[in-house]
């Protein structure tokens, strides 16, 4: 079942990562999967703290939001440091077939996760032949 939003993924699945500061590409830390009754979108926010983040319905759009801050070290001399900070913005568009009143997100673990409820009637019904 082809649905806007796995084109979504499937057209986009490589981003500029907001928490890149040198702007490389880099490969989404993103899942997006399909059952019968919903979408499941998965997306890694490691490092990012549950009060950090948002998530905005507005028309056919799916926006998440999220801020990484890296503590700074007084008094200390760093010798190299990797570690990202910055804000994530992501946009993704609803299809039709998407109940935007039933949509439900949980944080665990560094990772978000959320679920997009089909409308009743987009989803799969077997007909009993008699």
């Amino acid at each position: 079942m082809n649905s806007n939003i796995i084109d979504t993924f499937l057209e986009d699945l490589f981003y500029e990562c907001p928490f890149d500061s040198n702007n490389q590409r880099t490969i989404a830390h993103e899942r997006a999967t399909e059952s019968a009754d919903s979408f499941c979108v998965e997306i890694e926010l490691a490092g990012v703290k549950k009060e950090d983040i948002t998530l905005d319905v507005e028309g056919d759009y799916i926006t998440v939001t999220a801020t990484k801050k890296v503590p700074s070290i007084e008094e200390t001399k760093i010798l190299f440091d990797n570690r990202k900070s910055g804000k994530f913005k992501k946009s993704y568009k609803l299809g039709s077939n998407i109940d935007k009143d039933t949509i439900e997100a949980e944080f665990t673990n560094g990772v978000l996760v959320v679920t997009l409820n089909k409308k009743e009637t987009q989803k799969k019904k077997t007909v009993k032949i008699s």
